[in-house]
């Protein structure tokens, strides 16, 4: 459980560190940098969200060229998994309407 707490405890301080950083942008009435790291917190819950839909699934982390890679099952990291998406949802729903108060509206590229 304390590993959890602490994965869970980094994920949210880097989370609010990008938070930050789009908040400074949305100040400085830079738009494009604002839209820019927002994109990469929704990047960030996409792929989280797409992990849940591939249960056992084994992620590699690392290199193989570094001769340590790293895999995880997904079956384990779920519930963590569930966190971090609670936690971007939050932030992502805070931010847009953040965005709207200040008249803009985000397009996602596709």
């Amino acid at each position: 459980m304390f590993e959890r707490n602490k994965v869970l405890s980094d994920f949210r301080r880097e989370v609010l560190h990008r938070v930050k950083i789009v908040r400074d942008y949305i100040s400085e009435g830079n738009q494009k940098e604002a839209f820019e790291w927002f994109a990469d917190l929704l990047e960030m819950r996409r792929m989280f969200m797409l992990t849940l839909k591939l249960p056992n699934v084994q992620i590699t982390f690392g290199s193989i060229v570094d001769g340590h890679p790293v895999a995880v099952d997904t079956g384990i990291t779920d519930s963590i998994d569930r966190a971090k998406i609670g936690v971007l949802t939050s932030v992502i729903e805070k931010l847009d309407a953040k965005f709207k108060r200040k008249g803009w509206k985000y397009q996602a590229k596709v």
